[in-house]
């Protein structure tokens, strides 16, 4: 992680056992996710660098933040 603000780096975020291949901040900026060809993807709090979840999936997936459902989606 970078502070653009300060120019210097707050936190690193190396718990993947292979490469990165894309992160996403949350729409709201709270989390942060990083996905790995190790299979998974971690949820880290960008604020303090600690990681605050983990998923796991079988191939890379959609680089799009997953949004809430929405009424007309869940019929």
């Amino acid at each position: 992680m970078w502070d653009v603000g300060l120019a210097e780096r707050t936190a690193v975020l190396g718990r993947h056992e292979r490469y990165v291949y894309d992160v996403a901040f949350s729409p709201d900026g709270e989390r942060l996710a990083s996905a790995a060809w190790d299979g998974t993807v971690r949820l880290w709090n960008p604020t303090t660098g600690r990681q605050v979840g983990q998923l796991l999936h079988d191939h890379p997936t959609s680089k799009r933040w997953p949004s809430a459902p929405t009424a007309s989606s869940s019929r």
